[in-house]
């Protein structure tokens, strides 16, 4: 639906555009004598449009917003666990792994900088660009896409789309209505995208379950790399670092976060949070434990707990299994027991210090 460009052409663009947004709002606000430059405002919607009232709010303390949405509306999580991303004027429910393209609005926090995903004038891989403003929302630069789908994405060809993209740290928030949307016309359901986008506003407190986290001394020798590499892991764990993590993550071999999906983990790890999951909550409590080695093929890996050292649950030894208790309920420890062996998250390092896996399952 979103394609990047990492264009030069589309920086040197952009910067030009937004700074002369912001120069005709500096001879504004020294017009009218303010302090500071006003927020740009959206685009106002067309007259025929009723005025949008928006009387729902809906945080995501992972992704570091909230966004504000209609009384009348109605939104729902994705099977993989995102809160407050599709929006609806009416209820609905998604099927696993959809992409919604029928929900009237879709918001999401994307792990790629504005620069990279906003499409250039005239057209990208998937929009032909029909109209590109620049403007601010939250004092962050904003770029409001009205586009049509070349068809090489997942809306067929020609489909009209409205599409915001919001700089945030680390990533961009992206927001976008289309008019396949099975309620309410594109008119309509962009004056109300309008109005959310414009509602976005940063939220403070802890970024993620693993803020404040105490990192106690290793319980176990360790060779120098994997020591690096462990503490490497916890260091970004508890101070929220999505992009950080996920960067040492993949600076080695292939890594494992969920069996399913590769090669964006920061976004998982972001939804997880998001829906209240604690998944670096459960990364840095698996890594205070004790660990072993096991054996794969001809190398030693280092893995966390000791309990996944071990194939059968009756070899794991008692100081481990009452181990999982700092982390794991009484209910989850007695699953492992009934499946046979430890199923929880576990965590592998080389000998050489590559991340190797995050991941819970058989």
């Amino acid at each position: 639906m979103f394609a990047g460009t990492g264009s030069t052409e589309l920086g040197r663009r952009l910067r030009t555009s937004a700074a002369a947004s912001v120069t005709m709002l500096t001879m504004l606000a020294a017009a009218c004598g303010a302090d500071e430059p006003p927020v740009a405002s959206p685009p106002s919607a067309p007259s025929t449009v009723p005025t949008v009232a928006l009387g729902n709010e809906c945080s995501v303390p992972g992704d570091g917003y909230r966004i504000r949405f209609p009384s009348s509306w109605h939104t729902a999580h994705s099977s993989e666990g995102s809160s407050c991303r599709f929006f609806n004027p009416e209820p609905f429910t998604l099927p696993p792994s959809s992409e919604a393209t029928g929900v009237a609005m879709t918001v999401q926090r994307v792990p790629m900088p504005l620069l990279e995903i906003v499409p250039e004038e005239g057209s990208s891989v998937a929009t032909d660009v029909v109209d590109r403003r620049v403007t601010s929302v939250s004092r962050r630069m904003a770029v409001r896409i009205d586009g049509r789908s070349t068809g090489r994405a997942l809306l067929p060809r020609g489909t009209r789309s409205i599409t915001w993209y919001v700089d945030f740290p680390g990533g961009t928030l992206v927001a976008s209505t289309n008019e396949l949307a099975r309620d309410g016309s594109l008119a309509t359901n962009a004056a109300v995208l309008d109005a959310m986008v414009a509602s976005v506003e940063p939220i403070e407190g802890p970024a993620c379950s693993a803020t404040g986290l105490v990192w106690p001394p290793s319980p176990q020798e360790l060779p120098e790399a994997v020591g690096n590499a462990r503490a490497a892991i916890v260091e970004r764990a508890t101070r929220c670092d999505y992009e950080a993590l996920a960067a040492l993550a993949l600076e080695g071999q292939a890594f494992t976060y969920s069996f399913g999906q590769s090669g964006q983990p920061a976004a998982y790890w972001r939804e997880a949070e998001a829906a209240g999951r604690g998944i670096l909550q459960r990364l840095v409590e698996i890594l205070r434990l004790r660990g072993a080695t096991r054996r794969v093929g001809a190398t030693t890996h280092y893995v966390w707990p000791s309990a996944y050292a071990y194939d059968r649950w009756t070899d794991v030894p008692q100081p481990d299994r009452d181990a999982l208790g700092t982390v794991y309920s009484e209910a989850e420890i007695r699953q492992f027991a009934q499946f046979g062996s430890y199923t929880g998250h576990r965590v592998g390092i080389t000998a050489s210090g590559d991340w190797l896996f995050f991941v819970a399952g058989d």
